[in-house]
């Protein structure tokens, strides 16, 4: 393989990894000094929404606006027969109600305000919340609209093992088989070879009318097997 053809996949995974971020409605990191020190990161960025990020804070419109971009090529066409988001209730878990719940199992937590109102928590043991699983979810965000009612919830797990991210990748997607059927589109195989081989990815996706479920895990070199997760409501996309 060519330098030029290693530096493509890495800009084309980077690229899906901006994606990802805009997708599952984390679009506040993009606007965070942090994030504009990487002009690859607001490269992309810019490429994907067509206009520049800046650090000013957006107003919920302006984000739901973006979150509407970023998402919509993604609705489907039949409503969800259930939208499982970790035992809360999308458009109608309140944050306060999102808050007990959280301490309830001993979750120390960050509030705050990026046009949307979010909950983040990190470094999250898997099996409180109800997972087989001792690792640990790196990072979870909750995210809640302007009526304070949850919209979407995201989470991000680094540094998987091949075997532990083929074993949680594969526990995820029978648990949502189970409630939702056959997914709406899947790529890649779930096995622990998918994952000895850099930039190899799966991606599993539910797309309803009225909610999305979305999984991806990559590995990449300097991370090991990275592993998201995100479910959302279309409720405020409409």
């Amino acid at each position: 393989m060519t330098v030029k053809m290693k530096e493509e996949i890495s800009r084309g995974v980077l690229l899906a990894l901006v994606l990802l971020v805009v997708t599952a409605g984390l679009v506040g990191f993009l606007h965070t000094p942090a994030a504009q020190r990487i002009p690859f990161i607001q490269e992309a960025t810019n490429s994907i929404l067509g206009y520049s990020c800046s650090s000013e804070k957006m107003s919920f419109a302006e984000l739901s606006s973006l979150r509407t971009r970023a998402i919509s090529h993604l609705q489907g066409f039949q409503y969800a027969p259930s939208r499982p988001a970790l035992g809360l209730i999308l458009d109608q878990t309140t944050i306060r109600e999102a808050s007990n719940w959280l301490q309830e199992k001993g979750l120390s937590c960050r509030h705050g305000v990026n046009a949307y109102a979010f909950i983040k928590c990190i470094r999250v043991p898997a099996n409180s919340l109800g997972e087989r699983s001792f690792n640990l979810i790196d990072e979870m965000a909750l995210s809640f609209n302007n009526k304070g009612k949850l919209v979407s919830i995201n989470l991000l797990r680094r540094k998987l093992s091949a075997t532990d991210g083929a074993k949680i990748l594969g526990d995820i997607s029978h648990s949502l088989k189970s409630r939702l059927g056959n997914p709406t589109k899947i790529f890649g195989d779930i096995d622990v070879k998918t994952f000895t081989e850099a930039m190899n990815s799966v991606s599993i996706e539910y797309s309803f009318k009225d909610y999305l479920a979305k999984v991806t895990a990559s590995y990449l070199p300097w991370s090991g097997v990275v592993l998201y997760e995100q479910y959302l409501s279309y409720s405020d996309s409409e």
